[in-house]
């Protein structure tokens, strides 16, 4: 009695494939532009500033396995935020500061509910 138990359930949809792929060549043209502007961007970061990345997936839902019929009703919902920070590495934080010759690039990265 009290223990938690926990279930996993195979789920099956139907997916047009053919639909998808309609989209897909836009979709691959779009990630692989923003990379490249991504990577750009960080190459070319000067000394004073930082690059930030940030995503907000909203509509993740809490619930629980077993439920009562009236908790079906009641689903907590969470919004996750990433972000990601590119900066160069300063001497009184890190104890090695980046230079031009010696580039040190730190990743930062933050997640908040």
């Amino acid at each position: 009695m009290g223990m938690e138990r926990r279930k996993i359930a195979l789920v099956t949809t139907k997916t047009c494939f053919q639909d998808l792929l309609k989209h897909y060549p836009y979709h691959s043209l779009m990630a692989k532009l923003q990379r490249e502007q991504m990577e750009n961007l960080i190459d070319c970061l000067t000394s004073n500033r930082v690059v930030c990345g940030h995503d907000d997936s909203e509509g993740y839902s809490c619930c629980q396995q077993d439920e009562l019929q009236t908790e079906n009703f009641d689903v907590a919902n969470v919004s996750l935020h990433i972000t990601i920070l590119y900066r160069h590495a300063v001497k009184s934080v890190e104890g090695k500061a980046s230079t031009q010759n010696d580039p040190q690039m730190l990743l930062c990265t933050f997640l908040s509910c």
